[in-house]
């Protein structure tokens, strides 16, 4: 990817948007996907957006998973998602969480949404004009994590079909 040229990017939460929210998935035996996910990723791909998932694990701070087992869960939903024709071209983490016996970085801290370290650092690795991106989510967090990033936020509720949610919003 060019350095110069700035993309666009779908910021995606994992839980509750990509698939349904069953507390602390990191199985693959648990995880499901919601309806019309596949095509709306490979709609995202095909309008020239970057499709980034952020999502916030504190399952991990509070010793329910290891980051091993994420980025197992993870690694399977981008080959899933391939096998669908669609892409996810990133996926940021925030394994923190305040109670944790685990010790955790200033800048782990900052990634956790409300707070926009995820993207930021995913603006920096990708280029991405944040003016032309916008971010979908099911929570009040991630409604203030995509207005402190200054980005358009969509609230999706339990019911939603993402394919029709981001044909409308990408014409």
């Amino acid at each position: 990817m060019k350095k110069n040229k700035k993309t666009k990017a779908v910021f995606l939460d994992r839980d509750g948007v990509i698939n349904y929210d069953l507390g602390y998935v990191y199985k693959i035996s648990k995880f499901k996907f919601k309806k019309n996910v596949f095509k709306a990723l490979e709609y995202i791909n095909k309008k020239k957006y970057l499709a980034i998932i952020v999502t916030n694990q504190s399952g991990i701070g509070r010793g329910y998973y290891s980051i091993k087992d994420l980025k197992i869960l993870h690694n399977w939903m981008k080959q899933k998602v391939r096998k669908k024709n669609g892409i996810i071209n990133d996926i940021f983490f925030a394994p923190y969480y305040e109670f944790s016996k685990i010790k955790f970085s200033k800048k782990d801290k900052l990634n956790r949404k409300p707070n926009i370290g995820m993207i930021k650092d995913a603006q920096k690795k990708w280029s991405i004009d944040l003016k032309k991106s916008f971010m979908i989510g099911d929570s009040l967090i991630d409604k203030k994590c995509a207005k402190k990033a200054k980005l358009k936020f969509i609230k999706v509720n339990k019911n939603y079909d993402l394919l029709k949610l981001v044909s409308k919003k990408i014409k």
